[in-house]
């Protein structure tokens, strides 16, 4: 996983993801999140999943 902190409350993060099933076989992706501080908490405030071909 690669993060990247583009302000004091706000940081990017994303990685390669497999998503694995019992019925067929597995998916490749990219998972990307968002996520900002409220008060004390990160929230996540988007989150993107893009299929690899």
């Amino acid at each position: 996983m690669e993060t990247r902190r583009l302000a004091a409350d706000l940081v990017v993060g994303y990685q390669d993801v497999e998503f694995s099933f019992t019925h067929r076989p597995p998916l490749n992706g990219k998972l990307a999140v968002l996520v900002t501080r409220v008060k004390d908490e990160w929230l996540i405030h988007h989150h993107q999943v893009s299929r690899l071909a």
